[in-house]
């Protein structure tokens, strides 16, 4: 039963993980980390939602700006 006892033993791995299991610091860093992942997904959907529009006045801009400064002239 030598395979037994080698399950039996603490290795570097296992150690990690138990630890990793134990520590509440782990649990709030992936509370952090889906905090952000949620913060992403807002700003992705904002820049989604106004990006043609601001596309729109930027790429209008110089005629814009060339029609105003002919009307003031």
């Amino acid at each position: 039963m030598q395979g037994a006892t080698c399950f039996s033993q603490e290795t570097p791995v296992t150690k990690f993980l138990t630890h990793f299991v134990k520590d509440e610091a782990a649990t709030t860093a992936i509370q952090y980390c889906l905090i952000s992942a949620g913060i992403g997904l807002v700003v992705f959907g904002a820049v989604r939602l106004v990006g043609p529009t601001l596309e729109h006045i930027f790429s209008n801009l110089p005629n814009m700006a060339s029609e105003t400064i002919q009307r003031n002239h």
